[in-house]
């Protein structure tokens, strides 16, 4: 619980997804426990970053807080290159609502809706169920580890008896599908330009939003591993470069810290094994980054 008109400290209030929300770690380890440990004596830290959060929802939420009541001084609005995508699945009704049209398509199928019902029912309820839940886990699992290593060998002209670990994992980190679409024509054709176009609309509004309640405001870009690899036209960095010199955005470009050394070794070492999002020394690489980008202004 927040006092919405704090006037001890300054706030700084930030928007993201799963990467700054900080998943697989304790708070004091990410990104913004980082910032909250060096800045806590002076500003309010408001983590909004949630999961599959994307502009959009960025807008509404922090349109929601603005009118609430809210005081914010600063504000931080990390874009992931996942966020594109998923704007892709965001519709708005009538009323200005916006609303997820995979969670709209699960609600109105009543047959699916209630089968997932009785299913989840079954298996917290009786141990039978929670046998075949953890078996049908376990086997997935399986087969999911045996897709990853024959496409990870195909993809890397190795042996699928002599693919390393590390190999597999640099493949998984660097093939997530909702971030393939800056070097897959496949994933481009299918999300590129309709979610650039959504990114931008929503974008637009917060900014206007923020302005017209002068708050000090920023745009911050970052790769995942797949650009840092596979992306050598840097799609989505030179898109929001232009965005904001267009409409007049501050915005901050991280892609410049991650390419200090060997594309991979870049990968190894600030990112979780076979898997797209920071490990800690990644959330204290994009801290100290930063850091020296904005906060060591303020």
């Amino acid at each position: 619980e927040i006092n919405l008109n704090n006037n001890e400290k300054k706030v700084i209030y930030i928007n993201g997804d799963s990467f700054v929300e900080g998943v697989g770690y304790n708070y004091e380890d990410t990104l913004i426990g980082l910032l909250d440990k060096k800045l806590s004596h002076k500003y309010l830290i408001l983590n909004s970053s949630v999961t599959s959060y994307s502009p959009s929802i960025y807008y509404k939420k922090t349109q929601h807080f603005i009118n609430l009541g809210l005081k914010i001084d600063h504000c931080l609005i990390f874009l992931d290159i996942s966020d594109i995508p998923d704007e892709n699945f965001i519709e708005e009704n009538e009323d200005g609502e916006i609303y997820d049209l995979r969670q709209e398509k699960t609600r109105k199928s009543i047959i699916k809706s209630n089968l997932y019902s009785f299913a989840k029912i079954y298996s917290n309820n009786f141990t039978s169920g929670k046998i075949i839940s953890v078996l049908r886990e376990i086997i997935g699992n399986y087969k999911s580890k045996l897709k990853k290593k024959f496409l990870a060998s195909k993809k890397l002209n190795v042996s699928f008896f002599k693919i390393t670990d590390e190999q597999i994992n640099l493949y998984k980190s660097t093939h997530i599908d909702r971030s393939m679409w800056t070097f897959n024509k496949k994933y481009s054709d299918k999300w590129k330009n309709k979610g650039l176009a959504k990114a931008s609309t929503y974008l637009g509004k917060l900014f206007e939003l923020l302005n017209e309640n002068h708050i000090n405001s920023y745009l911050i870009i970052y790769p995942n591993p797949g650009q840092i690899l596979l992306n050598d036209e840097n799609v989505h960095e030179i898109y929001w470069k232009k965005w904001s010199s267009d409409n007049n955005v501050n915005l901050v470009n991280l892609y410049k810290y991650f390419n200090k050394i060997s594309k991979e070794e870049i990968i190894k070492k600030y990112f979780i094994p076979g898997d797209v999002h920071w490990n800690k020394k990644g959330h204290y690489l994009v801290f100290k980054s930063l850091e020296n980008e904005i906060f060591n202004n303020f």
